[in-house]
């Protein structure tokens, strides 16, 4: 969240610079939604997965519905949206909505609360919830590797405990010049096949680290998020100003291949041989679809 939040903002005013208040500060509707026991998100971009929430709802009479299907719209009327939302959501738990969303292809996610929070699944499945000296969890480091070592959470500082003795260790000089290794993961290839923001942003981070990260898109079919913030149609090479996109695949090389063409698979494919991982967010059996599954592509080995 600290990479992703963090960058968007600095590029956003970098890609934008005085024009950077024509986004502004948005809602997203639906959004965070109190359910029986708690709380939970969802995220519809695209317009078929709006579609799909409003008959997971029990609401498909709203999707012809031209006012409810833009986003000014639904802000227009919001109270009326919302109130259909909440009610539908009041008397189904959280676990509940997460998979029956989850089973419809809809962005979800369960919202923690300080009461929830260190439960929710996959934090607990990797331990992101540590006890610190005084036994209370708080977060553990947000990275794990073999390459680096991280500290475990210590004791609390008591009040005034470092009045006038700061502690503050120069960092050790790092570079060619000084005969030390580059970054921990120069080396390593990653075909990159991601779209959006959650597999990109892994990607990002990999490529922050050293890889040769070589993001893969489809000329009909570009990342999305390539135009989501950025200028207007009108604007020559429009897809190229997208902050949110440029915030998620920096240090990454471009490659665009219509992979629907034999051409552009065959080369893929022999992309994919020379990669040490290959990364995709796409649902269930696209990439079989494309011909570009384990099946097709198996181990990963080099090729000239």
């Amino acid at each position: 969240m600290i990479v992703t939040m963090g960058g968007l903002g600095a590029v956003t005013a970098s890609v934008l610079g005085d024009d950077r208040a024509i986004a502004g500060r948005t809602l997203e509707l639906p959004s965070i939604v109190p359910t029986a026991d708690g709380l939970v998100g969802f995220c519809t971009i695209t317009a078929l997965q709006f579609s799909d929430f409003l008959v997971m709802i029990g609401r498909p009479d709203l999707a012809d519905d031209a006012d409810l299907a833009s986003f000014a719209g639904r802000l227009r009327r919001r109270d009326e949206f919302l109130e259909i939302v909440h009610r539908w959501a009041a008397d189904r738990t959280t676990e509940e909505i997460v998979e029956l969303a989850a089973a419809m292809r809809i962005p979800v996610a369960p919202i923690g609360t300080p009461g929830t929070v260190t439960g929710i699944d996959h934090f607990r499945e990797r331990g992101v919830f540590v006890p610190n000296g005084a036994g209370v969890p708080q977060p553990r480091p947000p990275y794990r590797g073999d390459a680096l070592e991280t500290a475990a959470p210590g004791r609390v500082p008591a009040l005034g405990e470092h009045d006038g003795r700061p502690n503050r260790n120069p960092r050790p000089a790092r570079g060619k010049e000084t005969g030390a290794p580059g970054r921990p993961l120069e080396g390593v290839r990653i075909v990159d096949f991601t779209a959006f923001w959650a597999g990109p942003t892994a990607t990002y981070t990999l490529a922050a680290l050293g890889a040769d990260v070589i993001k893969v898109e489809g000329l009909r079919r570009p990342d999305g998020m390539r135009f989501s913030g950025g200028r207007p149609p009108t604007w020559e090479r429009w897809w190229e100003w997208g902050p949110v996109f440029l915030a998620c695949n920096g240090g990454k090389r471009g490659l665009t291949l219509e992979l629907s063409e034999p051409e552009a698979r065959d080369i893929a494919l022999r992309l994919v041989a020379t990669a040490d991982l290959v990364v995709e967010n796409f649902s269930p059996r696209v990439m079989g679809n494309l011909g570009l599954d384990w099946a097709a592509s198996g181990p990963p080995t080099p090729v000239p």
